[in-house]
C-alpha cells in the first residue's frame, strides 16, 4: 500500500521470485552494475538466452553433463518424480515435479538445480547494496531483468524505491510487452531502460515470439515521450530479422 507521501508501506517485505543474482555486469546499464533476474515472460522469443526464465513458477532444472549417474536424487524423490534409465541417467516425470529440491540436495555435481527463489526486496536490496562503492565510482546501480521484470511489478516498485532512497543508480531490462499502465507507474522510480525490439513486422513478431509487436511499438512511443534515458536494442537473428528492409524499419521507427 502507499502512503500518502507516496511511498510504499513497507517495501522490504514485498515478495518477489528471483533465478539468479549477478554481481559486476558490464553489459546491462552503464558502469558495474547488479543484474537481479527475475521469473516470468511475457514472450516466449524462439532464440531465448535465459529459456529457464520464461515460466513463473519454480522448475526442476537438469544438467546431463554433469551426472555421474550417482543414483542419489530417484530415492529422496517424495513425489515419485525421478526414475532411473537403464543406462543410469536419470529421468524426470515433469508432470509429477514439485520442486521441492530435496533432489538438488543430494547432488554433489550439481547436475540437479532449482530455477527461481523467492526472495524479499529487502533481501535481494541487502545484496545490491554490497556493491554501492562500486557503482559510485562507475556510474552504475542496479538492473532488473529477466524473464520480464515488470511482470513482477510490486516486487520491482519496492526494489527501486529502496535503491532511490540509498542513491543507488535503477535500471529495467524490458520487452515491452506489457501493460502500459505499469510501465508509465515504475517510471518515475527508473533511472534508466534497456528496451528490445525484435521485428517490425507483426506476424513475423508473433510467428517467432508468440506475440504481436503493436503493444510493444505503443509501449516503446511512451518511453520515448516521458523522457526517461533509453536505449533501444535488437538481438540480430540471422535468417528472422537482419534483413535490410527490417533494419531500415526498425531504424525509421526510432
Amino acid at each position: 500500500m502507499l502512503s500518502k507521501a507516496g511511498r510504499l508501506e513497507a517495501p522490504e517485505a514485498v515478495p518477489g521470485r528471483v533465478f539468479n543474482i549477478q554481481r559486476f555486469c558490464l553489459h546491462d546499464g552503464p558502469g558495474i552494475r547488479t543484474t537481479v533476474f527475475l521469473k516470468g515472460c511475457s514472450l516466449q522469443c524462439l532464440w531465448c538466452a535465459n529459456p529457464e526464465s520464461i515460466n513463473k513458477e519454480v522448475e526442476l532444472g537438469y544438467i546431463a553433463a554433469r551426472c555421474t549417474k550417482c543414483g542419489k536424487c530417484a530415492p529422496v524423490c517424495p513425489e515419485k518424480a525421478i526414475t532411473l534409465a537403464p543406462d543410469g541417467f536419470p529421468q524426470i516425470q515433469r508432470e509429477l515435479c514439485t520442486a521441492c529440491g530435496k533432489c538438488v540436495e543430494v547432488c554433489s555435481d550439481d547436475a540437479l538445480a532449482l530455477y527461481g527463489s523467492d526472495m524479499t526486496a529487502g533481501e535481494v536490496f541487502g545484496i545490491v547494496e554490497r556493491d554501492r562503492s562500486f557503482y559510485q565510482g562507475s556510474g552504475g546501480g542496479v538492473t532488473l531483468s529477466g524473464g520480464e521484470p515488470l511482470l513482477q511489478s510490486p516486487f520491482v516498485f519496492a526494489l527501486f524505491q529502496l535503491c532511490r532512497e540509498a542513491g543507488i543508480h535503477t535500471a529495467i531490462e524490458s520487452a515491452g510487452f506489457v501493460n502500459p499502465a505499469v510501465l508509465k507507474a515504475a517510471l518515475p522510480l527508473t533511472d534508466y531502460v534497456l528496451f528490445d525490439l525484435k521485428h517490425m513486422d507483426p506476424q513475423t513478431h508473433r510467428t517467432s515470439t508468440g506475440q504481436s509487436n503493436d503493444l510493444i511499438l505503443r509501449n516503446a512511443n511512451t518511453l520515448a515521450s516521458y523522457g526517461v534515458q533509453v536505449r533501444f536494442r535488437m538481438p540480430l537473428i540471422p535468417g528472422v530479422n537482419d534483413t535490410p528492409r527490417n533494419i531500415e524499419e526498425t531504424s525509421a521507427f526510432l
